[in-house]
Order: C-alpha cells, then sequence, then structure tokens
C-alpha cells in the first residue's frame, strides 16, 4: 500500500523560521525592559512618598522638619528613621555623643572623625550588624546598579560594610562645588568645621570652634530646623529630596552620614544623567573626589531625568531639560521666584 512522500521542512524553511522568532524576540526585548524600568522607576517614586510621609509625620509630632545635619554629623536620615519603619535601626544611634574623636578611636578614618563615624567603627568592631551596613530599600533607586550595596570603604580600618544611598536632601539653589581653596568656600558643607563667620584660612581638617555656618536657602543644611512656616514660596514649588547616582568609586552618598554629599546637595548644577563618568584622579569629572564633577548634580540612572519628593509630599519627574533658572528656584524656600510650569 502505497501511503505517499512525507514532506517535511527544507533548510531554507527552517532558518526562515528561525529569522522570524530572532525578529520577534528582538522586538520584545526592549518592551520588557521597559516593563521592568517602569516598575523599578514606581518603586523609587514609593520610596520618595515614603520619605514624604515620615518627613510630614515627624513635622506633625515636633513643628519642624527633621535637622539637616548636625555637629555629630547624624542628618535628617538619621532621626527619620522611625518614621519610615526603622525604629530598631533608630534605637541604635546615641544621639547625646556629639565630641570629635581623633587617632585610633577613628580606625582610618584620620584626626578628627565625628560621632557617626566613631559609632559606626565601634559597632564594626564589635562585630554589630548595624543600620550603617544594613541594606534599607526605602534609601535606594532600584534603577541604580549601586544603590544601597555593601561596599568596604577603607576608610574604617576594619570591615564596616557602608551602604551608598540615592536620596538627598535639598539645601537651596547653591553650586555645591566649593570653592579650590581646601573646599571651604562659601556654599561648602565643609562649613560645618566652622564657626559662624568665620574666613577659612586653613584646611577644613582642622576644626574649630562648634558653631554652625550661615543658614542656607533651602529646607535641609546644616543646623537646620525648617518648619513649614519658612517655605514661603509654597510648599507645592519647593523641592525636599532629590535622587543622586552614586558614583562607581562609593565616595560619597554615604547613609552612614548626613553631611556634605551624602545628606544634601543644591540646585546650583543642571540636572543630569549620571553617565557617562570620568574616575580619574583629579579629571575633570572626578567622582573620587566629591567637590567635583557629576557628584555635586542630582541625577538618577532613570531615563531623560530624575524624581524629586516636593515639601507638599509629592512626588515629581522632572527633566534634565528642565529651565535651569526654574531648577534653581524650586531649590529655595522662600526665594520669592515666580515658578510657572515644570
Amino acid at each position: 500500500m502505497n501511503l505517499g512522500k512525507r514532506r517535511g521542512f527544507t533548510l531554507i524553511e527552517l532558518l526562515v523560521v528561525i529569522a522570524i522568532i530572532a525578529i520577534l524576540i528582538a522586538l520584545l526585548l526592549p518592551a520588557v525592559q521597559q516593563a521592568r524600568e517602569a516598575a523599578r522607576r514606581t518603586q523609587c517614586k514609593n520610596n520618595l512618598k515614603q520619605f514624604g510621609l515620615g518627613l510630614h509625620n515627624y513635622h506633625s509630632t515636633f513643628n519642624t522638619f527633621p535637622l539637616g545635619v548636625g555637629y555629630a554629623l547624624w542628618g535628617w536620615k538619621a532621626y527619620v528613621l522611625p518614621y519610615v519603619d526603622l525604629q530598631n535601626m533608630y534605637n541604635m544611634i546615641n544621639f547625646s555623643d556629639d565630641i570629635d574623636y581623633s587617632g585610633a578611636n577613628c580606625r582610618g578614618q584620620g584626626t578628627p572623625c565625628y560621632t557617626s563615624q566613631h559609632q559606626a567603627a565601634a559597632w564594626d568592631a564589635a562585630g554589630i550588624i548595624n543600620w550603617t551596613s544594613t541594606r534599607k530599600e526605602i534609601f535606594a533607586c532600584p534603577s541604580d546598579p549601586f544603590g544601597e550595596t555593601p561596599y568596604n570603604s577603607g576608610r574604617w580600618g576594619g570591615t564596616l560594610k557602608t551602604m551608598n544611598g540615592n536620596y538627598l536632601g535639598v539645601g537651596g539653589d547653591m553650586d555645591s562645588q566649593p570653592r579650590a581653596d581646601n573646599n571651604c568656600g562659601a556654599v561648602s558643607r565643609h562649613r560645618i568645621t566652622l564657626p559662624v563667620g568665620t574666613t577659612p584660612t586653613g584646611a577644613c581638617s582642622v576644626i574649630g570652634a562648634a558653631g554652625y555656618p550661615a543658614p542656607m536657602n533651602g529646607i535641609f543644611y546644616m543646623g537646620s530646623k525648617t518648619d513649614i512656616a519658612k517655605i514661603t514660596d509654597g510648599t507645592s514649588n519647593t523641592l525636599m529630596v532629590g535622587e543622586r547616582a552614586v558614583d562607581p568609586s562609593h565616595s560619597w552618598g554615604w547613609s552612614l552620614t548626613g553631611n556634605e554629599g551624602d545628606g544634601f546637595i543644591g540646585t546650583g548644577r543642571p540636572l543630569r544623567n549620571p553617565t557617562p563618568y570620568d574616575t580619574a584622579a583629579g579629571g575633570a569629572g572626578d567622582n573620587d573626589n566629591y567637590n567635583a564633577g557629576n557628584s555635586c548634580h542630582f541625577s538618577s540612572h532613570h531615563t531623560g531625568g530624575a524624581q524629586f519628593l516636593l515639601a507638599d509630599g509629592s512626588v515629581r519627574f522632572l527633566s534634565n531639560n528642565i529651565d535651569f533658572a526654574t531648577f534653581r528656584a524650586l531649590g529655595t524656600r522662600a526665594g520669592g521666584e515666580v515658578i510657572g510650569e515644570f
């Protein structure tokens, strides 16, 4: 009995099918990546909303937003811990310990170091799992590959893993890159080492009196205790917290402390994407040194801009193409600027 011939695929037909499948996969992958980034961006927005709720709950309790940063270098991110469900981490901190330490007590930090750094080194020496080396997802944008990743900074003389966060307070409309004279310029966060009205003459590492510098014009700065009444520009026109990408050297943005580029920067530099990085020491975009390059800009790994928490608790995505004058004006709390749509 003749059953006839069975016809199979030719080689050309098989190659055509494979090519069609490859094209479909190539078309599908960008859609999958976009969906994943949309989910990460939503999580980042939720992180900022949680900070907004925590900061406003703090304000409801104390009639002010948290201290931007104090002399011991505990900043707003430490004070808000109980209000973002991290009470156990908050309980570890001895806020009454506010002196400078030096020598071996700093375990590699140098002379002097501040309370926040000293306590972290002590926790490390005792083998205590502490909030500085514990991942806290609320502090990190999930789109940033370096956000809240354990990093042995080598500055503590031990095995302490510091975590880099992505969310910084807005200190005002200043340019966060200090003057060249040992970074003690008028807009430098290193002014924490100088008494009020002191003209910088030497290295910032030489500690003078424990005075606070003159107030900045944003919500968070050294010694700040800003309440809503001081935000005369309107809470919906004032930035409170924004994103900054972690540089590959992990130089700044530690959740350990609240000073300098770890707690707040200004809007005096344009919003930008974080890449490319120039990591060569001394380079124009040197990220091994906070005082130059990308580290002074608010930035993110989101395409086209970064997300910000406003003082009214809302979260907005700001484009890298935002008018620079508008961006600077959004950094001030009482500048009196007329701000249109943004």
